[in-house]
């Protein structure tokens, strides 16, 4: 098998994982502003979800978060301090068998494009990271070209991305990569400064 056919699979089942829980969110967000939305995963995206961010979920946290000695974009571009994180998890079962499957596959080696074998450890999960940033950034990709972003509760210019709860040096990486791909500067420069936090603290 060759790690594209792979990765298209991924894309079909996690856009059709969001396009679902975008259904569901029309009735639990149709009066609210939602500047957010992205794919938020556990380490190496074994679990992968969505976050999503209204503007009074800000407005909330940032109250909590006043004295707490963080710049002012922190909770915006933080998905783990969002007000709708991983609520719609039963819809991306799917998702995470098949990730599971994908691991299998990459520690036997057993894919026709890439020999594996030869990759040491950072040399795998590199390539492990960009083969699930290019799943993931294609899957928005389609569906902001199928207009699941138009509803009248996502705001013009979203936050879209890929995010982790507790992020390590490769987590970084693919939260950076992706905002790069996917956001407009406005966004992208929060996000690198959010990512530049992230690594100081390491």
């Amino acid at each position: 098998m060759r790690s594209i056919d792979l990765k298209i699979e991924l894309c079909e089942k996690l856009k059709n994982a969001c396009k679902n829980c975008i259904n569901q969110a029309k009735q639990l967000l149709n009066n609210q502003d939602v500047f957010s939305f992205v794919i938020y995963c556990s380490s190496g995206c074994n679990n992968m979800g969505v976050a999503i961010c209204t503007r009074s979920g800000l407005e909330s946290k940032n109250k909590e978060l006043f004295n707490a000695n963080l710049p002012d974009w922190y909770a915006e571009v933080n998905a783990a301090e969002w007000d709708h994180v991983n609520e719609f998890y039963n819809l991306f079962q799917d998702v995470d068998s098949y990730v599971g499957q994908l691991y299998e596959t990459f520690y036997e080696g057993t894919l026709d494009d890439v020999n594996l074998d030869a990759l040491d450890s950072d040399e795998l999960w590199g390539f492990i990271s960009g083969f699930f940033i290019d799943a993931i950034v294609n899957c928005v990709f389609e569906l902001k070209n199928d207009n699941f972003f138009d509803e009248d509760f996502f705001e013009d210019d979203l936050l879209l991305g890929i995010q982790f709860g507790d992020p390590d040096s490769y987590s970084v990486h693919m939260i950076e990569n992706s905002s790069l791909m996917l956001n407009s500067e406005y966004w992208h420069d929060k996000v690198k400064k959010y990512c530049d936090l992230i690594r100081i603290n390491m």
